[in-house]
């Protein structure tokens, strides 16, 4: 993937070997939550989990590289996006 910052520079960026473990949440509770036809509430409680992956990238000119690995754990989040829809007529 290339990641460009106009008149700036570029950045060529790769993700690899990306795997997901031990997503789990509070499923007690309800995840969705239709409130009123155009009223929705969508919701994680004590969510966690865990990715890791390989990672480069090289910038355009060449003043930033780097080789790594990723490893971002999520151990107690809680998500909640409060919604309404409308339709112009």
């Amino acid at each position: 993937m290339i990641i460009d910052l106009e008149d700036l520079m570029s950045f060529n960026v790769s993700l690899t070997n990306v795997k997901f473990k031990g997503f789990s949440f509070d499923s007690t509770y309800q995840i969705v939550d239709l409130v009123d036809t155009d009223h929705g509430i969508f919701r994680f409680r004590d969510f966690k989990g865990q990715i890791t992956g390989d990672y480069h990238y090289l910038s355009d000119p060449p003043v930033f590289a780097d080789i790594g690995d990723i490893n971002f754990i999520v151990r107690n989040l809680t998500l909640s996006i409060d919604g309404k829809t409308s339709f112009a007529d």
